[in-house]
Formats: structure tokens, sequence, C-alpha cells
């Protein structure tokens, strides 16, 4: 039994491992849900301006200087957005990355899950070995001792 309680401590690392790995996933998931939440945001701003600005276009109601204000803030938009694709496809990278592993750490403990519950079975097995053994051993000088007499 001391193999399989060294088994147990390697599976008590490998859980410290998945636990620091499901935390860092779960950094990495807030990260990327924040930096995809700004772009969209932003994309969605520039959406709903030129939008508005085709429906003053089709009123006709329209100045030059409220056009070229709205021009400049979609143009500004356009910067912000050509900035965050790629922060959220670097936040999307790292999210991604450590799924992996955190999926490779969740693995190694179900392989030590697994390797435990073999040797424990192999031990309870030799366990009823041993005691069957034991019986037949005292069946056989039970019946001896009865013969005897």
């Amino acid at each position: 039994m001391a193999s399989l309680h060294a088994f147990h401590k390697i599976r008590d690392i490998h859980e410290n491992d998945k636990l620091t790995a499901q935390e860092a996933y779960q950094q990495a998931l807030s990260k990327f849900e924040e930096t995809a939440q700004q772009l969209y945001e932003t994309l969605k701003k520039k959406e709903d301006t030129g939008q508005l600005l085709q429906g003053k276009l089709a009123n006709g109601n329209l100045s030059a200087h409220y056009f070229a204000q709205t021009q400049e803030f979609i143009a500004r938009l356009d910067q912000k957005v050509m900035q965050l694709q790629p922060i959220v496809q670097s936040a999307r990278s790292e999210m991604e990355n450590c799924q992996h592993i955190l999926t490779e750490a969740h693995v190694e403990v179900k392989k030590f899950d697994k390797l435990i519950d073999k040797k424990v079975q192999k031990w309870q097995l030799r366990q009823k070995e041993a005691e069957k053994q034991q019986m037949d051993e005292l069946s056989l000088r039970q019946f001896l001792i009865e013969r005897n007499r």
C-alpha cells in the first residue's frame, strides 16, 4: 500500500496543477470576454452611427459640418477597431492555450485516478485470495483434527 500512497501524492500534485491551470484559464477567459466586449461595443457604435448617418442622408436634413464630424468619428472608430482586433486575437489565443493546458491537466488527474482504482482493485483481489487461502487451510486443519479423533 506504500506505492498507493505515493500515487495519491502524485495525484494530489496533478490536482493542484489542474486547479492552477483552471485559475489561469478563468483569468484568460475574463480577459478575452472583456476585450471582445470592447470590440463588439465599438463595432456596434460604428454601425449605429453609420445607420444614423444614412437615415439623415435619406431624409435630406444633413449639414456638411455634421457629415464631416460623423465621418471623422467613424474613422476614429475604425482605428479603434483596428487596434482592438489584434488584442482580441491575442486574448483568444491565450485563452485557447490555457484551455489546452487545463485539458491536459484534467487528463493527467484522470489517469492517476484510474491507476489508483486499478491498484486498489488488485489489492482487494489479493486480500480476497489470501483470505480464501486462509479459510481453505483452516478448513483442512479442522478436517484433519476431526478425522484424527
